[in-house]
């Protein structure tokens, strides 16, 4: 999808162009080396937002199954890994901080030169203890003052929920920010000031902590008895789920067997027998580690999609249950993610691929990443795909040998030898069926509308809709010859060959972003430009960048000074190669 491709030249520079973004995931974008893979950590549980006093263990909430492009290509080390709402971070081996995922709020941003013992990752922030003083950082959406700790006091561990953030004193004290004030009729009131814990467990409406005695007190929403631990019962950690009504809990016996409480309507909330040694509770599924390290999952139909299928053979360190599914630590510090890699749930959670990987062992010439799956050609012209495949099958090419690739939105194009296109996927707009007798010499997949490249230089765009028809509403300006297109989610931009840019409406006036069509590029000259959701960005020249269009998270503001080989605009953000 929004990858820049020359005519005459599409399987060199898409394979340019999407390799980049695999190379700016963590170390490019960062700029530092890849550090050695870390020790094995303790085998720790980071689930919903699990904190523990002892051994200040980090705290997801909501999920985030990453990218291909965006997963971490460095170990993680100390055992600290925690999965967000839409993203996911980790401690290194050294105390610094990776996040990947969504960074619409700078969830997955954290702060330079810091390092931490523990880090936790909420809805749209996260909170870590600074290594130096004990002290909390927080960094992304405050919209409830949950990423504003009152406090410079110590702590000893931290967990981030959805709108809401407590830790730990060295004392056992509990402190908390945010809100958990989500109009629910069913709540249970906080516990005593007086109260002292172990761990703390913050979900996305409710919060539940483990006394020192060993019994459990949860408090907040109680709409399906997630606030209702058993009684009599003594444990040794919990872990809250994200989910927000159907929530659910789950904790550990000394024993390290397994209880659940709270919604049970997929199985997240009856766990298997057997001892573990950590646990995590997920939005509709629940994980936790054996004591030899392998990962058990529960959880059955409709919200399945892979989620209770850890890889097999390997062992873990630690695991965070996350919202839409569970991420590990391995033994050697690498991340590992799985859940809904092959269909993603019936409601929208994010904007990017879930947890995938490209075929082991396997050579390709040129990638494509689309919204929740991508595609890439083999050196023998066949196409291969991973990712999210519901819908009409995106993820499934056809047999045939092809010279280019462009993943889309939920379809995906390719180009023959001959030059004819082949499209497969989502076909609801038009956007896969491309026109009979055309050759093209590039191909571009955008949300709902596909572009093609002809041998002359003239573009041809395909999508029907009833709110948009004729056709032709999404052609470029008549006349115009470009030497590279390149489709985003929404609009199409060419670079014509003297450098100047023309972008052309796909969807953006339907859903409102652009009624009158894309903004005007600036009247300079080009060598690359790439439409994103809302914005565009192009590269000069000298190799400097210049964006436009919608700013609100930074994303059409790159940096001074900069000189660039490659650029790519994605949904909030953009990435460039230096």
């Amino acid at each position: 999808m929004l990858r820049r491709i020359t005519r005459g030249h599409g399987r060199a520079a898409a394979a340019r162009g999407l390799l980049c973004l695999a190379a700016l995931a963590l170390a490019a974008c960062s700029g530092q080396p890849a550090p050695s893979p870390a020790p094995s950590p303790t085998a720790e549980a980071t689930p919903t937002a699990e904190a523990t006093l002892t051994t200040s263990s980090p705290t997801p909430t909501a999920e985030a199954a990453p990218t291909p492009d965006a997963s971490p290509t460095t170990a993680i080390g100390s055992g600290r890994i925690s999965v967000g709402g839409d993203h996911v971070c980790g401690l290194r081996e050294d105390g610094s901080a990776a996040c990947w995922g969504n960074n619409e709020y700078g969830q997955a941003e954290p702060p330079a030169g810091e390092r931490f013992t523990a880090i936790s990752a909420g809805g749209v922030h996260t909170c870590a203890i600074r290594t130096d003083d004990g002290s909390a950082a927080c960094w992304g959406g405050n919209e409830y003052g949950q990423a504003e700790p009152p406090t410079t006091e110590p702590f000893a561990a931290i967990s981030a929920g959805d709108a809401y953030t407590c830790a730990l004193r060295p004392d056992g004290s509990a402190a908390c920010w945010g809100s958990l004030d989500y109009d629910y009729r069913v709540t249970v009131a906080p516990p005593s000031a007086r109260e002292r814990f172990t761990r703390i467990s913050v979900g996305s409406g409710n919060v539940c902590a483990i006394r020192t005695d060993g019994s459990t007190v949860c408090w907040g929403s109680n709409r399906s008895g997630q606030a209702e631990p058993p009684t009599g019962e003594r444990f040794a950690a919990v872990s809250v789920s994200p989910a927000s009504e159907d929530g659910h809990a789950c904790a550990l016996r000394e024993d390290g067997s397994a209880v659940c409480w709270g919604a049970n309507t997929e199985g997240q909330a009856a766990p298997p027998g057997g001892g573990f040694t950590a646990i995590a509770a997920g939005a509709l599924h629940t994980c936790a580690l054996r004591t030899d390290g392998s990962a058990a999952c529960w959880v059955y139909g409709d919200y399945d999609y892979g989620r209770s299928t850890p890889p097999p053979g390997e062992l873990f360190s630690a695991i965070s249950g996350g919202w839409r599914g569970p991420c590990a630590l391995r033994t050697d510090g690498m991340v590992v993610c799985w859940g809904p890699g092959q269909q993603r749930p019936a409601t929208p959670l994010g904007h990017f691929a879930e947890a995938a990987a490209p075929p082991e062992g396997e050579r390709f010439t040129a990638v494509s990443a689309g919204y929740a799956h991508a595609c890439a050609l083999r050196e023998d012209g066949s196409a291969v795909c991973w990712g999210s495949n519901d819908g009409a099958g995106r993820a499934t090419p056809p047999g045939g040998r092809f010279t280019a690739v462009s993943a889309g939105w939920e379809h995906t194009c390719a180009l023959r030898a001959d030059g004819t296109a082949a499209c497969w996927g989502d076909n609801g707009f038009g956007q896969a069926a491309p026109p009979r007798g055309e050759r093209f010499t590039a191909i571009e997949a955008g949300l709902s509308h596909s572009c093609g490249l002809r041998e002359d230089g003239s573009a041809l765009c395909w999508s029907v809709s009833p709110e948009d028809d004729p056709p032709e509403d999404i052609q470029p300006p008549p006349g115009d010859r470009f030497a590279v297109i390149d489709a985003g989610p929404n609009d199409t931009c060419g670079l014509r060959d003297d450098g100047s840019a023309a972008c052309w409406r796909g969807m953006s006036q339907i859903v409102g972003y652009y009624p009158d069509g894309p903004p005007e590029p600036p009247r300079e000259t080009f060598t690359a430009v790439s439409p994103g959701d809302r914005h565009f960005c192009g590269l000069r020249g000298d190799g400097s960048a210049v964006c436009w269009g919608d700013n609100a998270a930074g994303q059409a503001e790159p940096p001074a000074g900069e000189r660039f080989t490659a650029v790519s605009a994605g949904g909030a953000h953009t990435c460039a190669l230096r």
